[in-house]
């Protein structure tokens, strides 16, 4: 049976990306969650997803323009509903702590090329520092900056997110690949399975979608809404 992933906690239901989505998802019994990885100005990794605030706080800033001494204080949650106006913005050390299952941690860079790279190498350093650090696969669309982490941590396990259904020529380095649901297709995952590539697809909300991704037999399947995904999956 593949993995059922809570793609950014249980985000149908709480905000996504805060410790309630995750402690709601983790209540659930799921496989892993997916979450965002981003570096403040200070250097502090934390758990959100969009380029800057403003979907979430109304700010227009970026996570990367920010000290975590004032991101902490962020209220992220009354932009869904106002019984979440207490969700803050957690920090990626938090999460790691707290979490019983897997995480699929995807790094996004969102800034320059240098603090995206120090991002990169904080986050495997961290890792490295956890007894679990084999348990959290690392995802991005950059296969630079996963190479780079690969080159000093070898023992990490690196995905590459595809919203196209091409695999790279050289992917020695890859613990596996994650397509957009709306690119993954048969013939593309038999390419990644012949490649001894575990596969992962995103984000799967409707009957449709699941059944493609179980037809094309990925490992594990991202949903908005765990438990939908768990109570169909073993249906």
């Amino acid at each position: 049976m593949p993995l059922a992933i809570a793609h950014r906690g249980d985000s149908i239901h709480f905000p996504e990306n805060t410790l309630l989505a995750f402690q709601a998802a983790w209540d659930l019994g799921v496989d892993a969650i997916e979450l965002d990885v981003q570096m403040s100005a200070d250097g502090t990794l934390v758990v959100f997803h969009d380029r800057n605030l403003k979907r979430m706080t109304g700010n227009t800033r970026s996570i990367d323009q920010v000290n975590w001494t004032d991101l902490c204080d962020l209220d992220v949650g009354s932009w869904f509903s106002d019984l979440f106006r207490s969700a803050r913005i957690p920090r990626l050390i938090q999460v790691l702590e707290s979490s019983p299952c897997t995480l699929l941690l995807e790094i996004k860079p969102r800034a320059h090329a240098s603090h995206n790279m120090q991002l990169a190498i904080k986050l495997a350093d961290l890792l490295m520092t956890n007894a679990r650090w084999s348990e959290f696969p690392i995802l991005c669309y950059d296969d630079h900056l996963l190479r780079a982490i690969h080159a000093n941590h070898p023992q990490l396990k690196m995905v590459l997110n595809r919203d196209r259904g091409a695999l790279i020529r050289d992917d020695q380095h890859l613990h596996g690949y994650s397509f957009w649901i709306g690119a993954l297709t048969e013939n593309c995952a038999n390419r990644v399975k012949a490649r001894n590539k575990q596969l992962y697809t995103f984000t799967c909300n409707s009957d449709d979608e699941l059944h493609l991704a179980r037809t094309c037999g990925a490992h594990g399947i991202m949903s908005d809404d765990p438990g939908w995904l768990q109570a169909e999956l073993v249906s």
